[in-house]
């Protein structure tokens, strides 16, 4: 199970990151041969349009094969279509896209849990342990409104003030 937890969460990591510069080389005009999660022998594959979708069976990396002149011989219509045509700013940012969403993507995920309405825990107990300062003060289901005559509204406040102190 643990084997399979881990095989998820490197791909994903590993999706995300080949989906950074899949996205931004399309943006930018380039074909997209290859989209491919995992190395080695292909598991599954389905063609799109122009791009061949694949998983393989070894889940430790993934690629984005890009037209390349440099690779063979390239149509005239396909030209400008190449990895090479673009300017070096283009490059450099299909490059850095990879990295880049791996960046972005837990900044999403964070304040899309965390910074929602609603999404803060109240102060509100849920246990008291024995031989505690709340021991006897406080009980199971109490709202804590302020400490010290300060107002809190959230759990991580009561946290903080008590912390200070």
């Amino acid at each position: 199970m643990d084997l399979l937890l881990f095989i998820l969460l490197i791909g994903s990591l590993i999706l995300v990151h080949e989906f950074g510069h899949f996205l931004v080389a399309r943006v930018f005009g380039v074909r997209v041969l290859t989209f491919s999660i995992g190395v080695g022998p292909k598991l599954l594959r389905f063609r799109g349009k122009e791009t061949e979708y694949c998983l393989s069976w070894i889940p430790v990396g993934g690629y984005v094969r890009l037209l390349e002149a440099s690779r063979g011989a390239v149509s005239p219509r396909d030209a400008r279509r190449t990895f090479e045509s673009l300017s070096l700013l283009k490059r450099t940012l299909i490059v850095l896209a990879g990295p880049a969403m791996n960046l972005l993507v837990p900044v999403f995920l964070y304040f899309s849990v965390f910074v929602r309405a609603g999404g803060f825990l109240a102060p509100t107990v849920g246990v008291v342990l024995p031989d505690y300062p709340a021991e006897g003060k406080l009980e199971v289901g109490d709202r804590i409104l302020a400490v010290d005559g300060e107002d809190v509204a959230t759990f991580d406040e009561v946290r903080r003030a008590v912390e200070q102190r």
